[in-house]
């Protein structure tokens, strides 16, 4: 890649993720979500994650949730403290160039999560409890909403449940043109059966008892993708493929079943950047040299087919730069099966390296 290029990119990515994101997220809240777990009966701990720009103001020390119950006829709030030690930044998005995160004085985005948690004990039993936590408006451009994340608990018919929990930090940002993944996996202590579902983005116009109401934007809005905005229902994974610069709100919900009765329902939002001058690696790379990389996501092994050549080396790089080497046998003509069943779950680029140049693809591992 010429220098001029370099150039380009470089300034391309300061533009959008410096100067621009001071004007259009002065909020600087960028995602949220609720869970909890049964710790006696009536009582569970309540989990907030919390998300920021760096850029924005520091987290608050602590926070306030709604638990409300229309059969009770009750409606109150809870303070949740952080969490001692409670605040992380996530792994740098791979900028390339490497680039100074906001979390460390410099321009490009870095995103803090600030973890908040309480006892809720809930005065009688009900199956109709809603806990819920609104944030103040995110000012992003997306119709100036609230962002809304709410769980429910039956403790009628279910009084030792715990809800479902997301076991990945949400994905940021993407880069424009390039295959795109989240991972809205979860996990359920008590066995249940999950299944994942975009929806509409929820608003909220009281913080207790809630009123949320669906807004006007579809679940995944503005985006534009060149392919399908596909979440996967059985794992959470969700694919698209975008293609315009700008910002974009993601909504999803995990329903618990137990012996196929619906008996909870868990959300999440987040908003998205899609930003251009970014790319997997600096090396120049070849076009067509890897046809096909399948399946995406992955759990154990994927097939990767090569045109005409034999990979000398393979190696996986996940998003905080901590790069793996990828065992592959050959497995026909131009086929090769890599071995990826000792990666972490999460977002990877893959360089292949053959005697005619490297090519470098994206996958998710679940």
């Amino acid at each position: 890649m010429t220098s001029y290029a370099k150039g380009i990119f470089s300034w391309a990515i300061i533009a959008f993720l410096g100067f621009c994101s001071v004007d259009v997220n002065a909020g600087h809240i960028l995602g949220t979500d609720l869970t909890y777990s049964y710790l006696s009966p009536n009582t569970y701990i309540v989990r907030v994650r919390w998300y920021r720009d760096c850029q924005g103001l520091p987290a608050n020390s602590q926070i306030s949730i709604c638990y409300s119950s229309v059969n009770a006829g009750i409606s109150n709030t809870l303070v949740l403290p952080m969490m001692p030690a409670g605040q992380y930044y996530l792994p740098n998005f791979p900028y390339w160039p490497s680039m100074q995160t906001s979390c460390f004085g410099g321009n490009a985005t870095g995103i803090e999560r600030t973890t908040y948690e309480g006892i809720l004990t809930l005065p009688t039993a009900a199956t109709d409890w809603i806990i819920s936590y609104s944030t103040f408006p995110q000012n992003i451009g997306i119709n100036q909403n609230f962002m809304y994340v709410s769980s429910k608990i039956d403790n009628v018919n279910y009084p030792q449940n715990s809800s479902s929990f997301f076991m990945n930090d949400p994905t940021f940002i993407y880069c424009v043109n390039q295959p795109a993944w989240d991972n809205f996996a979860s996990a359920d202590i008590d066995g249940d059966s999950l299944s994942y579902h975009l929806i509409p983005s929820l608003d909220n116009t009281t913080v207790c008892p809630p009123a949320p109401f669906l807004n006007p934007l579809a679940p995944f809005n503005p985006l534009q993708s060149s392919t399908p905005i596909v979440m996967d229902s059985t794992n959470g994974s969700l694919t698209f493929s975008p293609t315009t610069i700008g910002m974009a709100m993601v909504s999803a919900r995990v329903d618990e079943f137990r012996n196929g009765l619906l008996i909870n329902s868990t959300t999440i939002e987040h908003v998205l950047y899609v930003v251009t001058g970014c790319v997997i690696s600096g090396m120049e790379e070849q076009p067509n040299l890897v046809p096909n990389l399948h399946p995406n996501p992955a759990n154990d092994q994927m097939i990767l087919e090569i045109n005409k050549v034999k990979p000398l080396f393979i190696e996986a790089t996940d998003i905080s730069g901590k790069t793996s080497e990828i065992d592959f046998v050959s497995v026909g003509a131009s086929n090769y099966e890599l071995n990826v069943k000792m990666l972490s779950k999460g977002i990877y680029s893959l360089k292949v390296v053959t005697e005619n140049g490297v090519a470098v693809e994206r996958f998710v591992k679940l």
